[in-house]
């Protein structure tokens, strides 16, 4: 299972157990935070970099109200 896939198996056990999903989400939202900025840093056009920042945001939501 590669590293990007590990978070989003963590948020479906979530479901079941809550401490786990908000642990996830917050792997997830660090990955995918990360990933915007190298996309930016890299020279891509902020639209580039916007998926990864959507779910990061995405997951920090669900951290915050898990």
């Amino acid at each position: 299972m590669s590293a990007d896939r590990i978070p989003v198996a963590g948020l479906l056990l979530g479901l079941a157990a809550a401490p786990l999903g908000v642990a996830a989400a917050s792997g997830l939202a660090v990955l995918m935070g990360a990933a915007a900025v190298v996309h930016l840093r890299h020279g891509d056009p902020p639209v580039r970099a916007l998926p990864a920042a959507v779910l990061a945001l995405m997951a920090v939501a669900y951290a915050v109200t898990g």
